[in-house]
């Protein structure tokens, strides 16, 4: 999980300019939520260049995913996503 939110952190500068991304990039539905599916392809594009390297794996990825809690549908909050990413690796 790590590995996955220091990568985010290096590509995008703050919290907000990831949730502006992801509001702006992601079909989130009318709940402002984020499907498992469009998660995993939203985080399989911004770490292409370091699955390829194989810096990130597969269990990386899943990793950071499950850090995530989804409905009975398979969806998560979209505006969780940034402040997962940004908090400090103490919490």
């Amino acid at each position: 999980m790590i590995k996955v939110r220091r990568h985010l952190s290096r590509k995008y500068p703050n919290e907000q300019a990831l949730a502006d991304h992801l509001k702006n990039n992601i079909d989130g539905d009318k709940n402002g939520n984020l499907s498992v599916d469009e998660f995993k392809s939203f985080l399989v594009d911004s770490c292409h260049n370091e699955i390829i390297d194989k810096s990130l794996t597969k269990q990386d990825l899943e990793g950071f995913m499950s850090a995530f809690v989804y409905n009975g549908q398979g969806q998560t909050s979209l505006e969780g996503v940034a402040p997962i990413v940004f908090c400090k690796d103490s919490d």
